[in-house]
């Protein structure tokens, strides 16, 4: 009973920290004067798939602060409006202190595979172009400027595991160990 109890213990523990982990892609776009910064759990997976773009809706944070209603889109050069050259790549608007940001970013496309399965490679992209608008709440411009250089870069981070699901279990097959082994002594 106790190697049994033991081995089982041993295989919960083990799978418990192998499902905990998780893997996110962090994305930082650099302005100059903005960081704009976002993750995605991965694999990346569209909440609205479609042919045309990835959209996600993640948490967004400028400058290290919070935004809200943020909203990004990957889209691919073959998909973008051959009679608008200056059209994105690259899209991510959110509202901050309830002025309306939207920064689009032209270049190369940021991803491989379809739009249903974006992969996101790690490394930093420099966008040849680049338009960054505020907007008021109303809908009127506050801000707009044309700029190059503008940098995304990708990185994939595997988080460590959370020690609590493994305490849960550990404590339950002890638990369940002990039952067993006063029913033994009982019978």
């Amino acid at each position: 009973m106790r190697s049994f109890a033991f081995s089982a213990t041993a295989i919960v523990l083990a799978a418990s920290t192998v499902l905990a982990q998780a893997s996110t892609i962090n994305f930082t776009l650099d302005s100059g004067s903005d960081k704009i910064t976002f993750s995605l759990a991965e694999p990346a997976v569209s909440p609205f798939p479609n042919d045309f773009n990835v959209r996600f809706f993640p948490s967004i944070w400028l400058n290290g602060m919070a935004t809200r209603n943020g909203a990004i889109y990957f889209l691919p050069p073959d998909r973008c409006n051959p009679c608008n050259p200056t059209f994105p790549t690259f899209h991510v608007q959110f509202v901050y202190q309830n002025d309306l940001y939207a920064y689009d970013e032209n270049g190369s496309q940021v991803f491989s595979g379809s739009t249903r399965a974006p992969i996101f490679a790690e490394g930093t992209q420099v966008f040849p172009l680049g338009y960054h608008s505020i907007f008021s709440a109303a809908g009127q411009p506050l801000h707009s400027e044309t700029l190059s250089g503008d940098t995304l870069t990708i990185a994939h981070v595997t988080t460590s595991p959370v020690p609590e699901p493994s305490t849960v279990y550990l404590l339950s097959t002890g638990i369940i160990g002990v039952m067993g082994a006063c029913r033994r002594r009982l019978h």
